[in-house]
């Protein structure tokens, strides 16, 4: 398979999920490859430019959704570049480290490999969302420490109180992010404008 690509950072953590759900590694392998295809092949070949693009998009619809802690992020010079990165090389699958009990990285894979990219972002925008009361009263270290630390915290790991059954619980946690208004009319516009102002910079 694509004997031009070598090891990249991250490819460990989203073959082992794999593998750990399937305990197989030709089933995993196959999953593994079909999911680069789709969504990382053009950022594992070294192209920052597609890197750049998905940071680009982010900050856009952060700034759709939430024009408030866009505009916080803004004052505190803070960019999705700053805390997504290892989301994207790892498409979130770095969360299972610290949470192998929980179904959330189910649901969060629900949405990546039905929906691809415009799954991830809803994911990323939802875990905003949820956190964003915290994040408006932090400050630029606070906020990049607290972004570092989301995936261990009480979100994933089930630590935090409920009152209803874990199957209800999580339904009704899918039901929310799929709520999350992301269309692929609105990403195409923002990848067309990260286009121009790069032709315009070079």
């Amino acid at each position: 398979y694509k004997p031009e690509l070598s090891y990249c950072q991250g490819m460990n953590f989203i073959m082992g999920f794999f593998y750990v759900i399937y305990q197989d590694e030709e089933k995993s392998f196959k999953i593994f490859t079909k999911v680069i295809d789709m969504m990382l092949l053009e950022i594992l070949q070294n192209n920052l430019l597609a890197v750049k693009k998905n940071f680009f998009i982010m900050d856009c619809l952060i700034n759709d959704l939430y024009p408030d802690l866009s505009q916080h992020f803004c004052n505190e010079h803070i960019e999705s570049s700053l805390f997504i990165s290892p989301w994207i090389l790892t498409l979130l699958t770095s969360s299972f480290q610290y949470s192998p009990n929980s179904h959330y990285i189910y649901i969060i894979w629900d949405f990546i490999i039905f929906e691809g990219w415009k799954g991830f972002y809803k994911v990323v925008l939802y875990f905003l969302g949820k956190f964003k009361r915290d994040l408006l009263c932090h400050r630029f270290d606070q906020i990049l420490f607290f972004m570092n630390e989301m995936i261990k915290n009480d979100y994933f790991i089930l630590q935090e109180k409920i009152d209803v059954p874990l199957e209800i619980y999580y339904k009704r946690e899918k039901e929310k992010m799929k709520s999350i208004p992301v269309k692929k009319r609105k990403i195409f516009e923002f990848e067309r404008k990260f286009e121009i102002l790069q032709n315009i910079l070079n």
